[in-house]
């Protein structure tokens, strides 16, 4: 598989603070000279480069935020304790504008090279997607910031400027992608002619992200009694049609390897983050998944999972219960099985050696994920790409777009969308609008469903349950595993050892220690650095200490 270099590239690289001194320091240029490097095509590649890395910012675990998955030990975002005196926010904001910085150090000098308009273009399309990609960073956490269009210097106004609206930050970001789109090459065209660049952001990228964006924005302004939100999630459904209408993208087959050494670079993905042997540290997510169980689902997901007759195991005479370690996996929809390793299954990790039972001490929950874990990363080091987007999620936005935007979806959007995934892994049941009505369903909740069961682990649930405004129902439940069996764990004192609800199921974490303030956990707080540096900004509301 070939790979481009991330290796850092610092000619373009500031390391401070936006509104403060540090964040204007140039790079020194005198150590290479702008005007003996900004020549060639492959100037303007290595000029970016450097950019790449940070783009595996929002990383899959980021999931342990919501009721989905649970960090050993739980984290200050899904349990509500963020004050405004940790990191959190201080490395958001930093690195966030850090990058934006290096994306205007990189405009400043791309036109130098001896290229033609079409060949600089492409690279300027590069540069706006990241610039793009970190203020919408900016945006889903803080809401309102300065929005940067151009290299700031010490004696700039806009140093120590206010807050820019959202709503202008969502039309930076979406003229930036736009752009992009438009002057980017398609994935055919790289895979064709310069197959050495295969792992650059590519037209489809560019399109998928403003789908994504669009979505967050058009729903997070429609369920937080924002006005005007209809156009973002027209935006969404055009970008995403777009890239389905493209060709250049279709659904793998094999949905269990797509995560997998074998689905690198597969027909469904259309940006990864990329790892090389050569230049990184092995990937984090196989290692992390199957020894250290950094994350492991939860009942809360478990549960989300259809049976095979496409109803909730609340209505589907189908499901067989918690009876056994494996009973609830019976029936259920394929994924289930793909996405979380069924007790006593082949190579199930971490098991303990008379029932093949999960061991407790390793996942509170009982679960652990099947998704993305490769076996081989216990004894060796892996370096398997972490898909960033694919087509999938595509196909999801725009099923979610069109209903949130006219109140119903037609069976044939069902079909390309909703059923062509299911399809995919086998499961025969379609849904359609007369299925949902004769079975009392909610169409919205069975495409966020869809969406949920798809790209679980993928780093994207925070972002929906903060969108949708659902986080203050959801966060502060208790976080439960599986049905406790006292045989199977002859050794274990119920009260001392583990904790269980009245029902007998695992508490990993008690809703006593999990909370979520609707009126301030829907956006972060602005660091408290910033706020001391300029008393321009003002803080999101209900966090000032």
């Amino acid at each position: 598989m070939r790979k481009i270099s991330i290796i850092a590239f610092l000619v373009v690289m500031a390391v401070s603070h936006f509104s403060c001194e540090d964040y204007l320091d140039r790079y020194p240029l005198d150590e290479i000279s702008p005007d003996s490097f900004w020549k060639t095509e492959q100037d303007l590649q290595s000029g970016l480069n450097n950019m790449y890395q940070y783009l595996n910012m929002r990383a899959w675990d980021e999931d342990v935020r919501t009721a989905d998955c649970f960090p050993s030990g739980g984290n200050i975002i899904s349990s509500g304790s963020l004050t405004p005196n940790d990191n959190e926010s201080e490395n958001i904001w930093n690195l966030s504008y850090q990058q934006i910085r290096a994306v205007h150090e990189f405009l400043d000098y791309y036109n130098r090279a001896n290229e033609t308009e079409e060949v600089k273009n492409r690279y300027r399309g590069e540069a706006l997607f990241f610039r793009a990609y970190f203020h919408y960073q900016l945006l889903r956490h803080f809401g309102d910031v300065p929005i940067v269009t151009r290299l700031l210097n010490a004696g700039d106004e806009e140093v120590f400027g206010t807050r820019d609206p959202r709503s202008e930050v969502m039309d930076q970001i979406i003229e930036d992608l736009q752009w992009a789109a438009d002057n980017l090459p398609a994935r055919s065209w790289i895979e064709t002619n310069r197959p050495n660049e295969v792992g650059r952001i590519t037209k489809g990228a560019a399109l998928t992200f403003l789908s994504r964006v669009a979505l967050y924005e058009g729903t997070f302004e429609k369920y937080h009694g924002m006005s005007g939100y209809d156009k973002y999630l027209q935006t969404a459904i055009d970008a995403s049609n777009e890239v389905i209408n493209s060709g250049e993208y279709q659904l793998a087959s094999n949905f269990e390897n797509l995560f997998l050494p074998q689905g690198e670079d597969n027909e469904e993905v259309i940006f990864s983050y990329r790892y090389s042997k050569e230049i990184d540290e092995p990937s984090r997510r196989p290692t992390q998944t199957v020894e250290v169980n950094r994350f492991m689902p939860t009942k809360y997901l478990a549960d989300a999972f259809l049976c095979s007759d496409g109803l909730p195991i609340d209505q589907s005479p189908l499901f067989q219960g918690y009876g056994s370690l494996t009973s609830e996996f019976e029936n259920r929809d394929p994924r289930m099985k793909m996405t979380i390793w069924e007790p006593a299954s082949d190579n199930h990790p971490q098991e303990g050696e008379s029932q093949g039972e999960p061991v407790l001490s390793v996942s509170p929950t009982g679960y652990y994920f099947k998704k993305a874990a490769d076996y081989n990363a216990y004894q060796n080091e892996v370096f398997t790409d972490e898909i960033k987007m694919r087509y999938a999620e595509v196909l999801l936005n725009y099923a979610e777009a069109t209903y949130e935007l006219n109140g119903s979806i037609s069976d044939a959007d069902l079909d390309k969308t909703v059923n062509a995934l299911r399809a995919r892994v086998g499961m025969s049941v379609e849904l359609t609008n007369s299925f949902v009505s004769a079975n009392g369903l909610s169409m919205l909740n069975e495409i966020r469903r869809e969406r949920r069961v798809e790209l679980a682990a993928e780093g994207l649930r925070y972002d929906d349950i903060i969108r949708r405004k659902t986080a203050e129902d959801q966060l502060p439940q208790a976080i439960k595993g599986f049905l406790f069996h006292q045989d199977v764990y002859p050794e274990l004192v119920v009260g001392t050892d583990v904790q269980l609800d009245g029902d007998g199921f695992v508490i990993a974490q008690s809703a006593d220690v999990r909370f979520f303030d609707p009126d301030k956990n829907y956006l972060l707080p602005l660091p408290s650095q910033q706020l001391t540096l300029n008393p321009n900004l003002e803080d999101n509301p209900n966090w000032s200490n």
